[in-house]
């Protein structure tokens, strides 16, 4: 895993990618 700043919208990114509809179902229902 890369270390930069990680900012919201790199984290909801990354997020997505990784963890696909699972806990994270309400970051991709908001993109």
């Amino acid at each position: 895993m890369r270390q930069m700043s990680l900012t919201p919208e790199l984290v909801a990114l990354c997020h997505r990618e990784e963890i696909d509809p699972g806990p994270s179902g309400e970051w991709t229902q908001l993109s």
